[in-house]
């Protein structure tokens, strides 16, 4: 359960992500840097090491949603291993290239998200538990959603709300973006962007800006809604 929306900036791009979970599953680890390829990561992961969003030093990153739509199996591997892994090569082709390894019979059904700045490339693998595939998407403004709840009906509200959004005047900003991720338009609860229900709600988001060959993640433990500011960058 998520919603994720790309940004191209001047020189780079922007990747924002609210994280939809159970109240009653363990909280994740805050961000922190991970030595690997040569280089370097930065994520949130999971107490088993895994994440749904990463960013290498050179502007390589990625983000993970459950895809709802097919059915999912309880035996299967965590998704959320699929970003440590594919992060390693530091570009699309190397990561297309990876999944020849990545057991996906025993993996439930995702889409991944892979922002490649060098190559100005967006390319979304796709997993529905029987195929698998990739499609290439424009450099523009974009977004993404997931839910266990009712995806069709939450694709189509947050969508609504997207659009209304992009006649904002500064549309394409961080702020505008930040102000998206928050909303709770049509109104609080399962269909809202930032989503709140009794027994789920957004417990997260993060905030990757890469620019003028610099990445910066930002993270806030909790719903956007909040008042709370977003920290400053982790380091990279």
């Amino acid at each position: 359960m998520c919603t994720l929306s790309f940004l191209p900036l001047a020189d780079g791009f922007a990747l924002a992500m609210n994280r939809d979970e159970q109240l009653n599953r363990v909280t994740a680890r805050p961000p922190s840097r991970h030595a690997i390829g040569g280089g370097f990561a930065i994520y949130p992961a999971e107490p088993g090491g895994g994440t749904w969003i990463g960013v290498r030093e050179n502007g390589f990153a990625m983000a993970l949603l459950n895809w709802y739509a097919h059915p999912v199996r309880p035996d299967c591997l965590s998704r959320g291993r699929l970003i440590p892994q594919l992060l390693n090569g530091g570009d699309y082709q190397s990561a297309t290239n990876q999944f020849v390894d990545v057991d996906l019979a025993r993996t439930n059904p995702f889409r991944l998200v892979c922002v490649d700045t060098a190559s100005e490339v967006i390319r979304e693998f796709r997993w529905d538990g029987t195929f698998f595939s990739f499609v290439d998407h424009p450099w523009k403004i974009a977004h993404w959603y997931s839910s266990g709840f009712d995806e069709p009906g939450v694709i189509v509200a947050r969508s609504a709300v997207a659009r209304k959004a992009a006649l904002q005047s500064d549309m394409g900003s961080i702020a505008w973006v930040r102000r998206l991720h928050a909303s709770h338009e049509v109104e609080r609860g399962p269909y809202s962007i930032c989503m709140h229900r009794t027994d789920a709600q957004t417990v997260s988001y993060t905030e990757i800006e890469f620019t003028a060959d610099h990445p910066d993640l930002r993270y806030l433990p909790c719903s956007p809604c909040q008042a709370t500011p977003l920290p400053t960058a982790s380091p990279m």
